[in-house]
């Protein structure tokens, strides 16, 4: 008779424990139910741009083509070219005159056009491997079909990680931009600003009085002092990731492939698309380092903002560079605000939501901490340079060369021939080592 209380207490107290455990399997199986669509979100693109999916540039006008194949869609080629480039041209491209100042003109050529032919080549391959299996869809389905669930979390969390890496780029962009038009305010000061913040009144009020004027204009009539060789080769590995930065577009060159009504002319697409890119990048890259040879900064358009004749120039560009955060931040973030929500179980009912205030006060808390996080982030990195080596060294090599080659060998690994799937591993090893010493060495300037 007195066991029976304590049996009770037993069994109450095992399923307590039962419901908790299966509170938090199922706040986390919410959370792995969103990370498909947020894996293809929550790409930066190079910060890239690399950064997230984007909305396509121009919509999808053929709903003919798109019904002859299920498995496709009805974009056209140059619907795929133009949507390719939206993605490919991103704020990677500002910091390119950097990397052709860390790599000098020969190293910096040559390194750029060899990641624009590899990250071609690449994304051929991607194409190929969704044409293995039909159920591929987006890369975090082929990086499944590669190495299973383990290859999907890893891809997941890449591209959250490229993500917040954007994320911070953009807020130091601002900053520095901000900075170099109203130096009253320090660069920490303004990345407060992003998001929640605006420009007060009277700060725009004196705006025409508080232009940092150097009147030194950079110029390719009068080109600046620039070397074939890097000037600095303990700055050289840098150049790695800032070269490779704008070339992040494979996290959504599946999603466009399905989306081919033609899906035949995906590779002339591909070639129209970063062979454009490319000549719009070299044009960049040379004409920034022409200008302004060793006084190159972290992104060209703020040695614009600084030094220009013209006041409604540099208005212009500060306001352009400006609306990018707080245009994109919310976008890219959106994603892993979601996620957030999703493991904690704070995503329910529009209904319900409206009536439960604490669930309403925890979103909110959700979003405010992730402010935080991003301006805290922003202040502690050293600048915009560090951190786009960074991502193009950590994560654009592995999302843009690495994982696209490491997918096809292991899914057509059987039919390969001995040469081929040579020609594979060098490229694979080559890539991993550049892309561990840029790694490093962005890592080691940034501590330094």
């Amino acid at each position: 008779m007195q066991s029976r209380p304590a049996l009770a207490v037993t069994q109450a107290s095992d399923g307590s424990r039962a419901r908790a455990k299966s509170t938090t399997t199922a706040a986390w199986h919410r959370a792995n139910s969103y990370l498909e669509t947020l894996g293809t979100r929550s790409h930066a693109g190079h910060a890239s741009e690399q950064d997230v999916e984007r909305e396509p540039l121009i919509p999808k006008d053929n709903p003919a083509a798109a019904g002859a194949n299920d498995l496709h869609g009805g974009s056209t080629v140059t619907q795929t070219t133009l949507n390719s480039m939206n993605t490919l041209l991103g704020v990677g491209l500002l910091s390119l005159p950097l990397g052709f100042l860390y790599a000098g003109w020969l190293i910096g050529s040559l390194l750029l056009l060899t990641f624009a032919l590899l990250t071609f080549y690449t994304a051929k391959l991607l194409a190929r491997c969704m044409d293995s299996d039909p159920t591929c869809r987006s890369y975090i389905d082929i990086a499944s079909r590669a190495y299973g669930p383990r290859g999907r979390l890893i891809t997941i969390f890449l591209f959250n990680l490229i993500t917040i890496t954007a994320c911070v780029a953009l807020v130091i962009l601002f900053a520095d931009a901000m900075f170099a038009l109203i130096p009253d305010l320090t660069r920490t000061q303004w990345k407060l600003y992003p998001g929640h913040w605006g420009l007060r009144l009277h700060g725009c009020a004196r705006l025409a009085g508080r232009i940092w004027l150097r009147w030194t204009d950079g110029s390719l009539l009068h080109p600046a002092y620039t070397t074939l060789l890097p000037q600095d080769w303990s700055k050289m590995p840098l150049s790695l990731g800032l070269l490779m930065s704008p070339w992040t577009a494979h996290a959504i060159l599946p999603n466009l492939y399905r989306d081919m009504a033609e899906p035949a002319k995906y590779g002339r697409a591909m070639a129209w698309a970063f062979g454009s890119t490319y000549l719009i990048d070299v044009t960049i890259a040379a004409s920034g380092y022409l200008m302004y040879g060793s006084d190159t900064g972290d992104a060209i358009v703020n040695n614009v903002i600084r030094t220009t004749n013209s006041w409604a120039l540099a208005v212009a560009l500060t306001v352009l560079v400006a609306l990018m955060p707080v245009s994109k931040v919310p976008l890219l973030s959106r994603p892993l605000v979601v996620m957030a929500e999703y493991a904690f179980g704070l995503v329910s009912d529009e209904q319900q939501e409206s009536k439960n205030l604490l669930v309403h006060l925890l979103r909110c808390g959700v979003r405010i901490l992730w402010v935080v996080i991003l301006i805290a982030a922003a202040i502690m990195a050293p600048d915009l340079g560090i951190v786009m080596a960074f991502m193009g060294s950590a994560m654009c090599f592995t999302i843009a060369i690495i994982l696209p080659l490491l997918f096809y060998l292991r899914i057509f690994a059987p039919k390969l021939s001995a040469a081929k799937k040579s020609v594979l591993v060098v490229l694979l090893v080559a890539s991993s080592i550049s892309a561990l010493v840029g790694t490093v060495w962005a890592c080691g300037f940034g501590s330094g």
